[in-house]
């Protein structure tokens, strides 16, 4: 059997979970931004997150539904004017609506210093250029929507002073 199959079976695959995902009514209808603050979002290690949701080749992604993650990370850079094209086509692709506004991303370090490109909704941007500074320690709420060989593409959408909690697997 080709791969090709695996692929498409799996893509399919992947596509019969977006339609779980409902929304009661026009009137609840919430950005995908605001959703993270109202889902459990699961606790996770940075490092664990990057050896785990990296792809084996160059140019290899793999898309799904997003997922609301919650993790501590260092600024390593300020957020900076960034294409953030492929990340709301995979978010269109899995039926998140509306799309956020995205236009920036920054760099994080995690506790084993791996340091990784995030993305940053625009709300979010321009409260981490006002208040905080490079080298501070955060706890983010972020969307994980697909893997690369560089590891987890995540949107941060937000974050919170106290500790993440609801410990889940990476």
């Amino acid at each position: 059997m080709k791969k090709l199959p695996i692929k498409i079976i799996y893509f399919f695959l992947i596509l019969s979970f977006q339609f779980s995902y409902a929304i009661e009514s026009e009137d609840n209808k919430n950005k995908a931004i605001e959703k993270v603050d109202k889902v459990d979002n699961r606790a996770v290690d940075l490092d664990t997150l990057i050896a785990r949701n990296s792809t084996q080749k160059k140019g290899e992604k793999f898309i799904f539904f997003p997922r609301a993650l919650c993790f501590s990370a260092v600024i390593q850079q300020l957020p900076k004017k960034a294409n953030a094209e492929y990340l709301l086509n995979a978010l269109a692709m899995m039926g998140v609506e509306p799309l956020p506004l995205v236009r920036h991303q920054m760099f994080i370090r995690s506790k084993q210093g791996k340091v990784i490109a995030v993305y940053v909704n625009d709300k979010l941007t321009k409260i981490i250029n006002e208040s905080f500074m490079p080298e501070q320690t955060i706890n983010w709420l972020a969307l994980h929507s697909y893997n690369y060989n560089r590891g987890p593409a995540l949107l941060l959408v937000g974050f919170q002073h106290d500790a993440c909690l609801n410990k889940g697997a990476e």
